[in-house]
This record gives structure tokens, C-alpha cells and sequence, in this order.
């Protein structure tokens, strides 16, 4: 577990299996809510965060395996990055992807 040494509120997705999993720490200071994902993403490595006040985000945090990815995962986890994309503020995603073979420049895969 992180020491956040009770200057963070930590929301964590934490992966059914042994280890892993992803976490975004977000200062107490700063107002915020985790966004709940309906259940059919249960299985996918996601953290969404609302981050209110005057300038209003959504920060997405994301996890996906380069070991067990399948179309069928993949498919999932642009599902649910679409769904949550779909609010009316600016959206942060990031995360691993584990996509070696991703070329950046263009910004398409080989």
C-alpha cells in the first residue's frame, strides 16, 4: 500500500489476482468524486475520477494487460473509455497500455 501520509484521498481498482491494479491519489484540498462504472466493466483496470470546482475534469486512470489483452478485452476497455468520454468537461486519460508495437507519431498501430 502507498504511504500518502493522510494528505491524499486514494481511489484504487485493485486486480482480482494476486497484485496489481491502478490508483490515483488526489490531494484533500482539491474537491473531487470517483465516477462508478457500470457493472459490465467489473473486470477491466479503471479509476475514473470527477475533479469539480471552477475548472471541471474527468481524470481516467488505466491498466491494460500486454500479457492477456484479446480483441474481446480491448473492445471492453474502448467501451468504457468511450462511456466515460462522454461528459461535458475536458477528460484526462492515462495509464499503461502496453502497446509496444503502437507507433506514436502517426498515432495509428502497425
Amino acid at each position: 500500500m502507498v504511504s500518502n501520509n493522510g494528505q491524499y484521498r486514494v481511489f484504487r481498482k485493485d486486480r482480482p489476482s494476486r497484485g496489481g491494479g491502478v490508483a490515483v491519489l488526489v490531494r484533500l484540498d482539491i474537491k473531487c468524486v470517483q465516477v462508478q462504472l457500470p457493472a459490465r466493466f467489473v473486470d477491466t483496470e479503471v479509476v475514473a475520477i470527477d475533479l469539480v470546482g471552477s475548472s471541471p475534469c474527468r481524470f481516467i486512470c488505466i491498466y491494460r494487460s500486454g500479457t492477456i489483452a484479446t480483441t474481446e478485452t480491448d473492445k471492453l476497455l474502448s467501451e468504457c473509455i468511450s462511456l466515460l468520454c462522454q461528459v461535458n468537461t475536458p477528460c484526462v486519460v492515462n495509464g499503461d497500455f502496453n502497446l509496444p508495437d503502437f507507433d506514436w507519431l502517426p498515432m495509428y498501430s502497425a
